[in-house]
């Protein structure tokens, strides 16, 4: 359901455990199975919030169990068409954690290499995930003047400028200073503005819109519920 956090949580438990079931009879091939499930399950959590170092981590854990219940003749064939999917994902993780170190270079690195604009909307992504707000308005400014700039790229610009709003916070017992008050209302006119030219460019999922956490800043505006299609009345029972 979208909320990787606890699902991380969880499985981490479930790894707890399965370790030291595994670890009392190596010979028990549903203990080790198990084992491995769940390192497949964390480097899935993690391939979602796109941390791939972690899910290459995970990935390699679970083919090492794998190898070992093959070398002990555990599940062979099972064991042995589950390591070739498993090797795939850890292929594609991999890829991943390299298109990711070159999205987060630094600006005149990134903009030097040849399939920068095609990283763009995960370099903004990264950024919050990194907590490098600052960094954000310059990667999203590129996205929506690229020429063909896409309903993706343009919701995704609209959700960089929406964190960047969002971080904008007075401390408790504060108040925002002008200028911040004014670097916010700027933050949350361009998330709008993004939002806004992404539906024209055809973006429709009206209830991802609504329940997206990077747009929360938005959620309440009258400008933003303006975008929003107005809820159908359902038809009056007939006698």
């Amino acid at each position: 359901q979208g909320d990787m956090e606890s699902a991380q949580g969880f499985v981490l438990k479930s790894l707890e455990i399965r370790e030291r079931l595994a670890a009392v009879d190596p010979t028990n091939s549903l203990s080790q199975r198990d084992l491995m499930v769940s390192h497949y399950m964390l480097a899935h959590v993690a391939d979602a919030v796109l941390d791939y170092d972690t899910a290459a981590q995970h990935y390699k854990s679970a083919i090492a169990v794998l190898d070992r219940m093959i070398e002990n003749g555990q599940n062979v064939e099972q064991s042995q068409q589950e390591r070739e999917i498993t090797a795939n994902e850890l292929r594609t993780s991999e890829r991943g954690a390299s298109r990711a170190r070159a999205a987060l270079a630094d600006w005149e690195t990134f903009i030097s290499q040849p399939e920068h604009e095609s990283l763009l909307s995960l370099r903004v992504l990264l950024l919050a995930r990194a907590g490098r707000f600052d960094e954000i308005p310059q990667s999203a400014a590129m996205l929506r003047s690229l020429d063909a700039a896409s309903a993706e790229n343009l919701y995704n610009a609209a959700c960089g400028y929406a964190l960047c709003a969002n971080v904008i916070a007075a401390a408790e017992g504060e108040e925002l200073t002008p200028e911040q008050q004014s670097q916010r209302q700027e933050y949350i006119d361009l998330a709008t503005a993004c939002l806004r030219e992404s539906i024209a460019a055809g973006w429709s999922d009206f209830e991802h819109i609504q329940q997206d956490p990077d747009l929360a800043v938005l959620r309440d505006l009258r400008e933003f519920q303006a975008l929003l299609p107005m809820p159908t009345e359902p038809d009056s029972a007939q006698d």
